[in-house]
């Protein structure tokens, strides 16, 4: 949601001085209650949406609700040298490149969701299913060194030949980098290697999303996990890649947020970014980890929601912030905007936001997010969905009024902001509950009232309003006075100022 004009109040970026406010944080909407499962046999990892040509679509990480690692205890995918499927060695067993697969799923108005029926992909004797990427084309291109993906983004590259136009991401791996884990299989340490040596993240190609080219393209290594995740960046005309930075201090590991930035999906920096580190709140790093984050454009700016994990369970999301030639930052740890649900909610142990941007729907933002119950120690009984989440159209934060100080002096409570370019011909603001006292100002730079534009000149402005549009008696709107820089004074007496966008 990339606006130049939209100025948030998630920081005190934009604020010269204030009087009589304070910051508040509020938390999304959650109800806890899923709106898309997966088909008979498996559970939903994690997704990726995408509004395209007025259908919500879904891509997800579809997990075999099967028990991998008695499977691989028992040999079903080789011993020693060999590899391949000895499906005859457990009951039940399953091929290595569906224990995790890609699902598709699409609606019309975002919460109610239909899995299509495709006929792409055979699971358990049928091909009536939603499944459209498996491991197979990899495991046949790779000589059986990759079989399995995890992660997922789909994103619409514009500036692709149509044949290529859809772009899916995923981490990429073999069971096999992980046998060294199971006792018994005795695995020579060069064939491990080999192994190792082609875990990385893939991008293959669709002309419409759900017929995908078996091949996929190695784009960069895997640095520091699993977990990746890819979106555009519309301010800046680029793609982000966030994904987990080696650690880098000899400590040993632990997950952390990184970020890479590229003009092309192909090419990327060899290292990412450390964009945060995991500070005294985390216990650095021994109480939460960063589990992985996604950001996104917001008027402005950048936000993000960042994964708080204990033990790679990632149970609370956290927003952050960035600016254009600053740090990325933690905003608020008192107040998460995603949390595990209540104890016997299908979500009460994992929580992460889809790997995209929410959506605006009508004055509210909707995100969707990856929700799992149940231990990994039995994944048959584990649960995995896609749930929705909503928030007020730029409700991260708002600076409220206090009350108590408005008592004690007598005074109202103001917000000034740093000066601002007037690029609109209306002034908006995100405001809530002032009871009609919010007054506004346009001040020059020495800090005094532009002819028409005082606080006594103010009109009436929306109670409860999103965009409500402030006028003045004798200044309709503000386009004799495009492209001047000014700063913004509001007055009020109570109610919460989210955001300004001029």
């Amino acid at each position: 949601m990339h606006d130049p004009s939209l100025h948030l109040f998630v920081d005190d970026h934009h604020i010269r001085n204030a009087y009589g406010l304070k910051r508040v944080f509020f938390p999304l909407e959650q109800d806890h209650q899923p709106i898309l499962t997966d088909t008979d046999g498996r559970y939903i990892g994690w997704g990726c949406a995408m509004l395209d040509g007025g259908k919500s679509r879904m891509w997800y990480h579809s997990v075999a609700r099967v028990d991998h690692r008695a499977m691989a205890a028992a040999g079903v995918y080789g011993k020693g040298s060999e590899i391949g499927f000895f499906p005859d060695r457990f009951q039940g067993a399953i091929p290595a490149t569906q224990l995790a697969m890609i699902g598709y799923a699409e609606s019309d108005d975002g919460l109610k969701w239909i899995r299509p029926n495709l006929g792409l992909i055979e699971w358990q004797g049928s091909k009536d299913n939603n499944l459209l990427f498996d491991g197979s084309g990899p495991a046949k291109q790779f000589d059986g060194f990759v079989t399995g993906l995890d992660s997922v983004s789909v994103v619409r590259d514009e500036s692709a030949d149509p044949s290529k136009r859809y772009k899916m991401i995923n981490h990429w791996e073999s069971i096999h980098c992980w046998d060294d884990l199971v006792p018994g299989l005795n695995r020579p340490q060069e064939l491990h290697d080999r192994f190792w040596s082609h875990r990385a993240k893939y991008l293959t190609t669709s002309a419409d999303g759900i017929h995908w080219d078996p091949n996929i393209t190695w784009i960069k290594k895997a640095e520091g996990g699993d977990y990746c995740g890819v979106l555009r960046d519309e301010r800046n005309g680029q793609w982000l890649f966030s994904d987990r930075p080696t650690v880098g201090l000899g400590v040993g590991y632990f997950r952390l947020a990184g970020l890479s930035a590229s003009k092309d999906l192909y090419l990327w920096p060899e290292h990412l970014e450390q964009v945060m580190f995991a500070g005294e709140f985390e216990d650095f790093g021994h109480r939460y980890e960063h589990h992985g984050w996604t950001p996104f454009n917001y008027g402005d700016q950048d936000l993000a929601v960042l994964e708080l994990s204990i033990g790679g369970q990632p149970i609370l999301g956290i927003l952050c912030s960035h600016r254009d030639g600053e740090r990325w930052h933690i905003l608020s740890y008192d107040t998460p905007l995603l949390q595990v649900g209540p104890k016997g909610a299908k979500d009460d142990t994992i929580v992460a936001v889809t790997r995209n941007a929410p959506f605006v729907v009508g004055d509210k933002l909707r995100f969707y997010y990856n929700g799992r119950s149940g231990s990994g120690d039995k994944p048959l009984e584990r649960f995995g969905g896609i749930f929705a989440a909503h928030l007020r159209l730029d409700g991260f934060a708002g600076m409220t009024v206090d009350p108590l100080a408005l008592q004690r002096h007598k005074k109202p409570a103001a917000l000034q902001t740093q000066m601002l370019r007037v690029t609109q011909n209306d002034l908006h603001l995100n405001i809530a509950k002032h009871g009609q006292t919010a007054k506004v100002a346009l001040l020059d730079d020495s800090l005094t009232a532009m002819p028409g534009y005082d606080i006594p000149d103010c009109l009436p402005i929306g109670e409860d309003n999103v965009r409500a549009t402030v006028r003045w008696k004798q200044r309709p709107d503000l386009s004799k006075i495009q492209g001047q820089d000014l700063h913004v004074l509001i007055q009020l007496e109570a109610g919460t100022i989210y955001s300004i966008r001029i």
